[in-house]
């Protein structure tokens, strides 16, 4: 439904103050197109709720920031997505599965060089390296920044 939205669209230019006759775009969505944003938000919700019934069903385990905290999994924002789960091979092989299956919905792909993941200093060197593979991923320690905060 997604895809009828924006393959069936035309264009018409208005050239000395006249219309020209309509065109259809060779590709998709063009980067700053207003309706950019809303099939992002409405496609990124899908990954969200994945998340979501993997986290109800006990299959995928968040992080607390504290003992009593409530359980964290994932914050998204505008094109950004931070998933925060425990340091185990099952929680990564469901986040992993969860992460292919929203990428061969949505036609988008995971970019591991604009992505990184951070483990805990208390996570093993051997489980840390069983991770890292599995996600196609190497760690990093620099946490850097988000929106000019650091991300710590």
């Amino acid at each position: 439904m997604v895809m009828r939205c924006v393959s069936t669209v035309s264009f018409s230019v208005v050239i000395n103050g006249k219309p020209s006759s309509s065109f259809i775009p060779s590709r998709a969505l063009c980067q700053g197109d207003p309706l950019s944003p809303y099939l992002f938000i409405l496609i990124s919700e899908v990954l969200s709720r994945n998340v979501d019934v993997a986290v109800s069903r006990g299959c995928l385990h968040g992080v607390r920031t504290c003992r009593s905290g409530p359980t964290i999994s994932h914050l998204l924002f505008a094109d950004d997505s931070l998933l925060f789960i425990c340091a185990t091979t099952q929680n990564y092989s469901v986040l992993k599965k969860i992460v292919d299956d929203y990428c061969m919905a949505s036609g988008q792909e995971l970019n591991v060089d604009k992505s990184s993941l951070f483990l805990s200093p208390n996570v093993s060197n051997s489980l840390a390296r069983e991770i890292c593979n599995t996600l196609g991923m190497t760690p990093t320690l620099d946490h850097g920044t988000y929106m000019g905060l650091p991300s710590i």
